[in-house]
């Protein structure tokens, strides 16, 4: 039930609010009608029925223009007249519905002729409306509603003979038409009041006639009538006092004292009636007359409604042209001063029109004639707080642009006729005239402005070049006062330094396409000359012929001299003061005429310091640039005056060099040599190195291009081949070049999609008991690429070092690398070992590394004694200081800390011993056939001392062989890592290498 009632409830909100009143209104109405009269077989029974339903439906089909709602009101009303008529006036129920069905068929019908005619949205306020309403929505359709409902009455009596037919048919046809004539048009007229916001007054008078109209009816009727006989003079008696109301009165009002007085009459005549059968015969004669004077005082109350309106409109219409006077005048008299305009203008409307209200707002990019949004007159302030009637907007165009609004109030929508509206836009035309002419005369006034503090010389002269008039920067870039000027020509200023032909050409395009722009000498008053640069136009008459010239000149004589120190400066690096690309062409093209010429040889050599990204990104770009300063300086030292040094960008550097490749080796090797000493930057040790790339001119390239790229291709083969070497192109490099430049995108799928996986190889170490015994693992990063197979670590790493991919690399590396420790951790099968991850110097010289690490681990839940950080001994000595704290401040977090590859960069006991770290590692290219080598034996005997003097472990990583073992355990090697032992194993299979068999 509840549910039920919710769904009534969401049904019945759907319902506009407008038929709901309409009901409501309806059914109150319906059943105080059947209450009253049910017990009197009189028009009173169904006087409202009619009306009110046409009225209704007239006033939902012009609110809502929906047939739909307009189809669910008459089935509202069919339900609840059939079951109030059966209630209250205790009809039978099958002739209930008869008379219901054929009251909401005669209402259709009468709305559906007016639209037919094109009236169901008017009123019937003139006579050919009042015609058409009494025909179309009153005559036919109750003719046809009364024709039907007598069919149907005397098949439900079972009476069908001739005489019966007549006296129903036109009990049905007066009693019907009587309500749509009566009820319908005063129900509209009042609504429609209502709808325009004017109040229906109900003024002493108009209670007291129609109080006094209603009684003298009332009375009349009263007086006993037998067989109708005095309904007739009792009738024409009524018709004085409705003419004098269709006169004294508005229409709506005349109407509605008709309606009482009718209503009256009907209620008198029942109360006299001494039978049914009088009832019934005097209730049709007394309708016949009242709607005789309906149709009387309908149309005299719209001939004078008509007489009214037309003097109304004469008088409105004299009101608007002396307001649109005045409107006028205060145009003309406000001297173009639009807030004074304006509000002259809101005031005339409001004096001269009676209007309540004027605004005139600026729209769009318009400025606003005041702080808020335009100027609003008000001429009273209602005390209630009621609202105002009707509002109507006028555009106001300026040269076909909206600029403004002219916003008018008024008490009903009627003071808004057409004539209104049109001497409004007249006067919103006019309004927009006399802003343009303000505008233009603001235009001019800003013209003269421009001119007289225009910073460019102005010159205007006729057509035969006398000068008709200067501005004041001409008397302040040439010298001459105006008066000097005026009646001379020009060429008071010729400099000398233009020949003839150039004024010539000037002149014939002046005429030719009415304008010159562009720059010459010119020559002050006191002899100096200066350059100036602007435009000389042509003003044309009508006819197209010249009238005069302009000239409009900038003494841009600082700007030159500026543009020749630019000139020179942007040919030189600002930082470096070393050639830049630019010179380098030039350098070059002569480089390659004299090789031409002379049969010479020239090399270009392409220079990247290595390290230098990881100082700048540690130290910042001061220090950068002042390292790069001291690298130029000292590659500068080694230059030939006949060579050309040059930046080519960021850390790059070319050498332009007379010589062949061993020349060139000779000065590369020099230059390496150089830049690897220490740097010391405002107190900061710094470490650097350079690689080099050579290309030799008409072997390697025939152009700058084809050199520079040369040279940048070897330079990556230096790199990739451990850094701080000379590489000189050789064609194959080319393959390996286009192979980087595929493996690039390629490496960053690979991240992406997880192509990368983790190999895990054992660390060794010797227990007491002599059994080697797994001490940890190094996780080592492996590529499946799905198209090529696996790609080997010596191919993608250094080309992720070059591209800055390793970034991202070594991030992927540690988080997976962490991610499994955190699985050792909860399988709980075994203790779980120590895991090394290499670090490349990109990411550990980053300031947020640590913070970035501590997170990992946290998120993981493995602690930081799982974790072993290898980084290289050439990325650790980069920038000592900043390698010092992030090893501190990892130390102290509880990571264990190696040196990679150590020997094999810059090795000294002075980092070491600040260092705080963990393990040595020992590169593989000292254990490989250690053995066999006498020099390597003593390089491995004196890191393993070293190591233990400073209290630190050793790793000695690439053991294979059993001769090497040995050879490390004699000499005091700590732990061993290599294919000896086992080779990298996935995760599942660390737990499964066997040491059992391993011998030493």
């Amino acid at each position: 039930m509840k549910m039920d009632r919710s769904h009534l409830h969401r049904w019945c909100a759907r319902f506009p609010q407008l038929v709901r009143l309409w009901w409501c209104t309806y059914v109150l109405v319906m059943a105080f009608q059947y209450q009253i009269a049910g017990g009197h077989d009189s028009l009173l029974t169904g006087f409202f029925n009619g009306g009110l339903f046409l009225a209704a439906l007239l006033h939902i089909g012009r609110r809502l223009a929906s047939i739909r709602w307009m189809m669910v009101f008459s089935i509202l009303i069919l339900g609840s007249d059939w079951l109030l008529m059966v209630v209250l006036a205790e009809t039978p129920v099958m002739m209930s519905l008869a008379i219901t069905a054929t009251l909401v068929l005669q209402g259709w019908l009468g709305y559906v002729f007016l639209r037919v005619v094109n009236l169901h949205r008017e009123l019937p306020d003139t006579q050919k409306k009042v015609i058409w309403f009494s025909w179309a929505a009153a005559l036919f359709p109750v003719v046809v509603s009364s024709l039907v409902m007598t069919v149907l009455a005397l098949y439900l009596t079972g009476t069908a003979d001739a005489e019966t037919f007549g006296v129903n048919f036109l009990w049905w046809s007066v009693s019907r038409f009587t309500s749509v004539v009566l009820v319908a048009p005063a129900v509209l007229f009042i609504v429609d009041r209502y709808e325009a916001g004017a109040s229906v007054e109900w003024e002493n008078e108009f209670l007291v006639f129609t109080l006094g109209a209603v009684l003298f009816a009332l009375v009349l009727f009263s007086i006993a009538n037998p067989q109708g006989q005095e309904l007739a003079s009792y009738s024409y008696l009524l018709l004085p006092v409705l003419l004098v109301a269709s006169v004294r009165f508005p229409l709506h009002q005349s109407l509605l004292i008709l309606l009482l007085v009718a209503l009256a009459s009907h209620t008198g005549d029942a109360i006299a009636a001494s039978s049914p059968e009088l009832l019934r015969q005097s209730s049709i004669a007394l309708a016949v007359f009242l709607c005789i004077n309906c149709a009387v005082v309908w149309h005299m109350g719209v001939l004078t409604s008509e007489r009214t309106s037309a003097l109304s409109s004469e008088r409105r219409q004299r009101s608007m042209y002396e307001m649109l006077s005045r409107v006028n005048q205060a145009i003309v008299k406000s001297g173009f001063d639009r807030d004074t305009m304006f509000r002259q203008v809101c005031q005339a409307i409001l004096d001269e029109g009676g209007y309540q209200q004027a605004c005139i707002t600026a729209i769009g990019g318009g400025r606003p004639v005041m702080p808020n949004e335009g100027i609003c007159l008000t001429k009273f302030a209602d005390g209630q707080g009621g609202s105002v009637g009707c509002v109507s907007a006028f555009p106001i165009y300026q040269r076909g642009t909206l600029v403004a609004e002219l916003t008018v109030t008024a008490n009903a929508c009627g003071d808004f006729d057409a004539d209104a509206r049109r001497v409004f836009q007249e006067m919103s035309d006019d309004l927009g005239l006399a802003l343009a002419m303000h505008e233009q005369e603001k235009h001019l006034k800003q013209v003269a402005e421009v001119f007289q503090h225009s910073q460019e010389s102005i010159i205007i002269a006729d057509t035969k070049g006398t000068i008709l008039n200067v501005n004041p920067a001409f008397t302040r870039i040439t010298g001459y006062s105006r008066r000097e000027a005026l009646g001379n020509n020009p060429r008071m200023l010729s400099s000398g330094r233009q020949g003839r032909d150039f004024y010539q050409k000037l002149f014939e395009q002046l005429l030719r396409d009415g304008f010159w722009s562009g720059q010459f000498w010119n020559k002050r008053k006191n002899g100096d000359c200066y350059l100036q640069r602007g435009t000389i136009s042509a003003v044309f008459s009508e006819n197209g012929k010249p009238e005069h010239y302009i000239s409009i000149m900038e003494d841009v004589s600082t700007y030159h001299e500026a543009e020749e120190k630019i000139q020179t400066l942007a040919n030189y690096d600002p930082l470096t003061g070393l050639p830049n690309r630019v010179l380098l062409e030039e350098r070059f093209a002569e480089a390659f005429a004299h090789a031409r010429q002379t049969r010479s040889v020239w090399s270009l050599l392409f220079i990247d310091l290595d390290d230098f990204k990881q100082v700048n990104d540690a130290l910042g770009h001061h220090y950068g640039d002042e390292l790069l300063k001291a690298v130029c300086r000292r590659l500068t030292a080694h230059v030939d005056e006949n060579d050309t040094l040059c930046r080519f960008g960021g850390d790059e550097f070319i050498l332009l060099t007379r010589g062949g490749a061993r020349e060139a080796e000779r000065l590369a090797q020099t230059l390496i040599k150089d830049v690897s000493r220490v740097f010391d930057i405002d107190g900061a040790q710094l470490h650097i190195g350079a690689s080099i790339g050579v290309g030799v001119l008409f072997l390697d390239g025939n152009s700058l291009g084809e050199l520079i790229q040369a040279a940048d291709t070897a330079l990556y083969h230096a790199k990739s081949d451990g850094r701080g070497r000379v590489s000189f192109f050789a064609k194959s490099m080319q393959d390996q070049a286009q192979f980087r430049l595929a493996l690039k995108p390629a490496l960053q799928k690979a991240i992406a999609e997880d192509e990368l996986f983790l190999l895990f190889q054992p660390k060794v170490e010797r227990s007491p008991d002599g059994q080697f015994r797994t001490m940890g693992y190094e996780a080592l990063v492996r590529w499946n690429n799905p198209a090529t197979g696996m790609v080997s670590p010596g191919e993608f790493i250094p080309a992720a070092e070059d591209s800055g991919q390793i970034v991202e690399v070594d991030r992927w590396v540690i988080k997976t690398a962490v991610n499994q420790l955190a699985q050792w951790l909860k399988e709980e099968h075994q203790p779980v070992l120590p895991v090394a991850i290499n670090v490349s110097a990109a990411l550990f010289s980053r300031p947020e590394f640590v913070e970035d690490l501590q997170a990992i681990i946290e998120r993981a839940g493995v602690p930081a004694r799982l974790v072993e950080l290898e980084i290289t001994e050439h990325a650790a000595t980069v920038d000592m200081n900043n390698t010092l704290k992030t090893l501190r401040e990892l130390r102290m977090r509880g990571f264990r800390l190696a040196i990679d590859d150590f020997g094999t960069g810059y090795s000294s006991l002075s980092y070491l011993r600040e260092f705080p770290i963990n393990y040595l590692k020992i590169d593989l290219s000292f254990v490989r056939d250690v053995h066999l080598d006498l020099k390597k034996q003593g390089l491995v005997k004196a890191i393993i001392a070293m190591a233990h003097s400073l209290d630190l472990s050793t790793i000695a990583e690439g053991v294979e062989a059993k001769e090497e073992l040995e050879f490390l355990l004699e000499n005091g090697c700590d732990v061993f890592q290599g294919y000896y032992f086992s080779k990298p194993v996935s995760a599942s299979e660390c737990t499964r290498v066997d040491l059992s068999s391993v011998i030493a």
